[in-house]
């Protein structure tokens, strides 16, 4: 998959591979993560927020499409700014509806 993306990796214990594989992700340390098959119809990593980024959704979503012969619409919405959007409201709703001023007080003591 090519593109940039950010992310983090979760994972305990071993993987065994019991077959040849193609890897999903080469990061920046040249390591190769995660595993696709099937033309990328079956793909896995253990990066957490692969899916935050654009490039990374765009490449996953396009081949899930094609294969099922729906074709781009480009309605890609950037997933970054989208989330931003809704902590920002999620901020006013919590600024409209706590005293702030009485929580800070309770927390100094």
């Amino acid at each position: 998959m090519e593109g940039e993306f950010s992310g983090y990796e979760i994972h305990m214990g071993i993987t065994e591979i019991y077959e040849e594989i193609e890897h999903m992700l080469i990061l920046d340390t040249g390591e190769k993560e995660g595993a696709v098959k099937d033309g990328g119809l079956i793909a896995g990593t253990y990066i957490h927020g692969i899916f935050d980024s654009e490039e990374p959704r765009k490449t996953i979503l396009e081949t899930i499409r094609k294969s099922k012969g729906i074709y781009n619409e480009n309605k890609y919405e950037d997933f970054t700014k989208f989330k931003e959007r809704q902590y920002s409201q999620l901020g006013d709703i919590l600024e409209k509806s706590l005293n702030i001023n009485k929580i800070i007080e309770i927390m100094k003591g």
